[in-house]
């Protein structure tokens, strides 16, 4: 989060504080709509529906509202009079409406489509039929595309008539008589052209394109390689679609790298299923593959003292590989997930006790599942009740305890500055280690009474 976004949230919460919202509207209505919309994002539930009013004419709020995640798009529209969502829907680009109408729950969706004039209504049913990780499901349908055969003079001409306010108009894109795609020109090569020219005399006819089902990544790649402001989609009959526009790219870049950063953690990625029942299946199974490694060097040791004529007790020195190895895995699950909130720059005070809410939830169920599996495997071994009790105990601490650690420990850096994802992983394994070794060996010296030194 920007310094410029911090002063904004910490002024708006100290005016809300004293009631202030005359100032608070002043304060939003000459703000950037995405400073308002990461504002939004800092308030509860309440808060965010009284300062939503204050942001200004319909045009401004729906401009606002496209900024917002879609999860909290639902929640605002959810509180609105269906009037006022038509209109604030209407001041909203196709592709927006359809990247919303596509999140949305089916009733909602249906009445926010039936709302649109029929012209939108199309346009956003023939987005809709795309997925959304292809050119065709991020594209935006308002494109500057005119035809060949006109002039320079006839070309300026006509983007003086244009009337939409949310054309993209990086590129102009020309069309023949069939509407399909034969060339480009920049706007800086068509106003320092002749104004007699024909646009076929100054335009490019190697036109670099994408098709409508071209996965989003591929076109991230293609604008990243050539330094594109925008890319031309064409459908299966080589026709002009739309337009890609290097903000929406830089979305689909953001998006694969905090898919990166949680897949280094082994947690559910922004794609996959992100609920909290998502989360905790994502992460169980690298759990497992560990827990099955650590039972292997359980088995290797119990075998080894019971060969070498040693107390069997130390076979439970065994189970402490397996406690490290879910040690450390929690830990960068943990941090994974609290460096991709940070990278998204949401640190706020609501988001972050959702978050650790969340991440104590998800690492109490998985404690409970390590607990029973260390728990059975103790009493197979030893057939002593107690010690499995102690196993048990020890996973169910010893992962909520680190889930926390890993949570609070980059959030933390980041406060103070400190690149969180520098620091992060060195810290976190030695916290991690100790953690598990300070609880497995303090608990074992109480029960056995041994000292290990």
């Amino acid at each position: 989060m920007d310094s410029r976004t911090r002063v904004l949230i910490s002024s708006v919460r100290k005016l809300m504080r004293r009631g202030a919202f005359k100032n608070i509207e002043k304060i939003v209505c000459r703000a950037h709509t995405a400073d308002v919309a990461s504002l939004l994002e800092s308030l509860d539930s309440e808060e965010r529906q009284q300062t939503f009013k204050l942001v200004g004419p319909a045009e401004r709020r729906s401009e606002v509202l496209s900024y917002l995640p879609e999860d909290l798009q639902e929640e605002v529209l959810r509180t609105l009079p269906k009037e006022e969502i038509q209109t604030l829907v209407a001041g909203m680009d196709t592709d927006d409406v359809a990247d919303l109408i596509g999140s949305l729950p089916e009733e909602l969706s249906q009445s926010i489509l039936k709302s649109l004039v029929k012209e939108d209504q199309e346009e956003v049913a023939d987005l809709l039929r795309y997925s959304q990780d292809s050119a065709g499901g991020i594209m935006n349908t308002e494109v500057l595309a005119l035809r060949d055969d006109l002039s320079v003079s006839d070309a300026i001409q006509s983007i003086q008539n244009h009337e939409s306010d949310s054309l993209v108009a990086h590129y102009i894109y020309l069309i023949n008589k069939n509407s399909n795609l034969v060339g480009v020109l920049s706007l800086k090569e068509l106003l320092l052209s002749r104004p007699n020219r024909k646009l076929t005399e100054v335009m490019s006819p190697d036109v670099i394109r994408v098709r409508v089902d071209t996965p989003a990544k591929e076109v991230a790649q293609i604008v990243e390689k050539y330094d594109f402001l925008s890319v031309p989609v064409i459908d299966e009959n080589n026709e002009l679609a739309g337009v890609i526009t290097v903000d929406d790219v830089i979305d689909i870049i953001r998006e694969e790298a905090q898919d990166d950063l949680r897949a280094l953690g082994q947690v559910a990625s922004i794609e996959d299923d992100f609920s909290f029942w998502g989360q905790l299946a994502s992460r169980l199974p690298s759990q497992s593959l560990i827990f099955v490694g650590g039972m292997l060097s359980f088995l290797v040791a119990y075998w080894l003292l019971s060969l070498m004529d040693r107390p069997l007790w130390l076979a439970s020195l065994g189970f402490l590989p397996a406690l490290l190895g879910l040690a450390q895995l929690t830990a960068s699950q943990s941090a994974a997930v609290a460096l991709s909130m940070i990278r998204e720059g949401e640190l706020h005070r609501r988001v972050i006790s959702e978050h650790l809410l969340t991440e104590t939830g998800i690492s109490s169920l998985n404690g409970l599942t390590l607990a029973l599996l260390l728990g059975g495997a103790s009493w197979l071994a030893f057939g002593d009740l107690q010690v499995s009790q102690i196993l048990a105990g020890i996973a169910i601490v010893q992962t909520i305890t680190i889930a926390l650690i890993g949570n609070l420990l980059p959030i933390l850096l980041a406060t103070l500055k400190v690149n969180p994802r520098v620091g992060t992983i060195s810290l976190l394994s030695v916290v991690s280690g100790v953690t598990s070794v300070t609880l497995f060996i303090g608990a074992i010296r109480l029960y056995y009474g041994v000292a290990f030194v």
